[in-house]
């Protein structure tokens, strides 16, 4: 892992290696197991920001609500298409880290 990495794509498909080519890590985890290991790596190295395929939302959910400070940033992302539910997760994660409701 790179030591100026804050922003890494998790995703459930090689939907999520697309975003290797904008300079954020992308990778892809087939099962709850790995995830939850990945996500506890990435904390583990102060990732600030992890986008995440919202097919992992409740996975998220529940790593959410064990953390205490800011940071890791989750964003769910519709990593196969446009999902209503991805989009007003992000207006959340956005207000919830700024305090600004930009939508």
């Amino acid at each position: 892992m790179k030591n100026n990495e804050s922003i890494v794509c998790l995703g459930h498909d090689e939907n999520a290696l697309l975003f290797n080519s904008s300079g954020i890590r992308g990778i892809v985890v087939k099962d709850r197991s790995k995830l939850l290991e990945e996500i506890n790596l990435l904390i583990k190295n102060d990732i600030k920001i992890i986008l995440i395929s919202d097919n992992f939302k409740k996975e998220v959910l529940e790593v959410r609500n064990e953390l205490n400070g800011v940071y890791p940033i989750f964003l769910l992302l519709p990593l196969d298409g446009i999902s209503k539910d991805g989009v007003e997760q992000i207006r959340k994660d956005v207000e919830r880290a700024t305090g600004i409701n930009l939508f």
